[in-house]
């Protein structure tokens, strides 16, 4: 079984496996280079020297065209891949100021609203303090203004007993100035008076 090898380019990518033939034979068209890293499928890393006898060729420019080409791309596109994520982390601490500038609204409302509460709270118990107070003092009159019309109610159920009182004793007078009236003897008066007597004539 022959063994095979894994080449691991600048941007740690690896290409294969192939065999050793392969790898000579790239060497000569210098595709490798005595300082590439080489890997074996044990993960044995080495440099390329140490498995290749590189011949000093002249390197075609056609070849390192090829050779430089991949690694552009691959630089370009680390460099799109690196914008990106430079972009999306200056989103996300963008998003992350705004929440915790929210946030802190959000904590500095609730705290006002927990004043208002407390507020609230503190008003709502001096009303009841001060409604306990109104009633005490609203029984207080009621009790006092029920004392007062008791005594009117007393004080007037006297006045008619006594006025009913004085109308029985007039009404008593009356009868008895209405019989002493019956007594008293009428004068008889005399139809002859002023008028000649026989005896006179």
């Amino acid at each position: 079984m022959k063994e095979e090898f894994f080449l691991i380019d600048p941007g740690g990518e690896k290409v294969g496996p192939v065999d050793i033939v392969t790898l000579t034979s790239w060497a000569r068209d210098g595709k490798i280079l005595p300082d590439n890293t080489i890997s074996d499928l044990e993960g044995n890393i080495c440099k390329a020297r140490d498995i290749i006898t590189f011949v000093k060729v002249t390197p075609k420019v056609k070849n390192e065209n090829k050779n430089i080409k991949p690694f552009i791309i691959s630089a370009i596109i680390m460099g799109i891949i690196c914008a990106v994520c430079v972009v999306g982390y200056m989103g996300i601490r963008i998003n992350y100021d705004n929440l915790k500038k929210d946030n802190e609204n959000l904590n500095h409302k609730y705290k006002a609203a927990l004043v208002t509460v407390e507020e609230l709270e503190k008003e709502n118990l001096d009303l009841k303090k001060n409604n306990a107070d109104f009633i005490q003092k609203m029984i207080k009159d009621y009790n006092l203004v029920e004392s007062e019309r008791n005594e009117l109610k007393d004080r007037l159920n006297s006045l008619q007993e006594e006025s009913k009182a004085l109308k029985e004793l007039k009404e008593a007078l009356n009868i008895t100035e209405v019989d002493n009236k019956k007594e008293e003897p009428k004068e008889e008066k005399d139809v002859f008076k002023g008028v000649p007597l026989p005896e006179d004539l």
